[in-house]
């Protein structure tokens, strides 16, 4: 299943001048899908490392007892063998379960922008709004988001155009061709898209 945000994804890792990547969008919309099996593991085979903050308590915990983005590279590289850096792909999943990484992709940003850094989340914002969290006094510091420190992608929910594109290529390809040069769908074609179309639905 193709996403047409995956040219953004690759737009974005070819940049020279790239920042930390913030994806966000609402639960269940395919971010988690678009980032490790689209991109992650068609791009980064063997070189890229997902963090889920929504399953992985541990790490979670560690980084709000350590604020700190050395001590949570040293923690990644020791824990997980593996070492973030521009070849090697570091996925943070599920961010609105620990705060402190949104906060922390401004440090990234400015001492370690080699690291090729995607954070992912759902109702961030709001969450960082509540200030639900309440561990470690974190709730009880100024949070800042990180504004111009990162770069941000909005992942919605799956379009009809995309759902045709990977229903039949043929079709949308046809339907592309018409509606930039304003021509007429034939009758039976029309009959067929109303049908994908309430699929789709």
């Amino acid at each position: 299943m193709e996403r047409k945000y995956l040219k953004d994804l690759i737009k974005w890792v070819e940049d020279e001048d790239r920042k930390p990547l913030l994806v966000l969008g609402a639960r269940q919309v395919g971010k988690s899908y678009l980032i490790e099996e689209l991109f992650a593991k068609k791009y980064f085979i063997g070189h890229y490392l997902r963090i889920d903050c929504s399953d992985d308590q541990d790490f979670v915990n560690y980084v709000y007892a350590n604020d700190n983005m050395q001590k949570v590279l040293d923690y990644i590289r020791v824990h997980y063998d593996f070492i973030p850096d521009s070849r090697n792909l570091l996925i943070i999943d599920e961010a609105q379960e620990c705060l402190p990484i949104i906060k922390m992709m401004k440090h990234f940003c400015e001492k370690r922008r080699d690291i090729l850094l995607i954070v992912t989340g759902s109702l961030v914002r709001i969450k960082i709004n509540r200030q639900v969290h309440k561990k470690g006094g974190f709730a009880n510091k100024q949070f800042l988001f990180p504004v111009g420190k990162i770069n941000q992608l909005v992942i919605y929910p799956m379009t009809f155009d995309e759902f045709l594109m990977n229903y039949k290529e043929s079709t949308y390809n046809y339907l592309l061709d018409c509606y930039a040069n304003r021509k007429e769908i034939n009758h039976q074609l029309h009959d067929e898209l109303i049908d994908i179309f309430n699929d789709y639905l």
